[in-house]
């Protein structure tokens, strides 16, 4: 159970503009909600600093609804949309096939079913969808619960999400440093720095700054050098891992 006073801070937090972009695709009798990092920062009382939406309209569906709209990732589903100076990203309820480059999926079916798109996501963590004009919360794998025991864990098996797109590895881990949390064990057994080979510099690059930039850098880049992944990505660091020289 969610208390009402919860949700009156949750809708505090939001901007108008989403929730008018929410709104009106409602109005046209489609389902929509906050998705991905959103709800995550939500529920732990941070302020997000992204706005995505999912929704079981399709791409041209959301782009009649709006009057400014970019076709960022049409393709997959995603339009971007831009409302009150603030650029969301909305996307439609879809289904995956396999990640033959790494990277992206083979194909993508769209489905009304907003937990078929929550099953082809990450981490639990980022598996949670939220309404705050109905005060609903969707959470059909656990992600609230996993963020209260501060544990990160994936959505089905680790190594078939890691083997999807090898990132998610350093998004493991970068997600414990700015959020502070623990990795389950089976995750941690599934890490293949090997994966990496498929990932451009440009991604991994990316996402180490992120870590370097989180509250706790340290705690990542530890759980990289344990697993194997920092000597992958900078091999300069062998020798000096070796000899226990750097991250004591």
């Amino acid at each position: 159970m969610i208390l009402s006073s919860w949700w009156r801070a949750v809708c505090e937090r939001i901007p108008p503009g989403v929730t008018l972009a929410m709104s009106r695709l409602k109005e046209r009798g489609f389902e929509v909600y906050l998705i991905g990092g959103a709800p995550r920062d939500l529920l732990k009382g941070k302020m997000p600093q992204d706005w995505d939406l999912a929704t079981s309209a399709h791409p041209a569906q959301v782009e009649e609804a709006f009057s400014e709209t970019v076709p960022l990732g049409k393709k997959y589903g995603t339009v971007q949309v831009i409302i009150n100076d603030l650029v969301l990203e909305v996307t439609t309820y879809r289904r995956e096939g396999a990640y033959s480059d790494g990277r992206r999926p083979d194909w993508v079916l769209f489905t009304p079913s907003l937990e078929e798109d929550l099953a082809r996501r990450d981490f639990t963590i980022n598996a949670i969808a939220l309404d705050p004009l109905e005060r609903r919360l969707v959470d059909p794998f656990g992600g609230r619960r996993d963020l209260r025991r501060r544990i990160i864990r994936t959505v089905g098996r680790p190594e078939v999400r890691f083997a999807e797109d090898a990132l998610r590895m350093m998004r493991y881990y970068r997600f414990q440093a700015e959020l502070n949390l623990c990795g389950a064990k089976e995750a941690e057994e599934a890490i293949n720095p090997a994966l990496l080979s498929r990932v451009s510099p440009e991604r991994i690059r990316e996402e180490l700054n992120r870590i370097l930039l989180s509250s706790r850098p340290v705690k990542g880049l530890q759980g990289l050098a344990k697993a194997g992944l920092l000597t992958e990505v900078i091999p300069e660091f062998s020798p000096l891992l070796a000899e226990k020289k750097i991250l004591e």
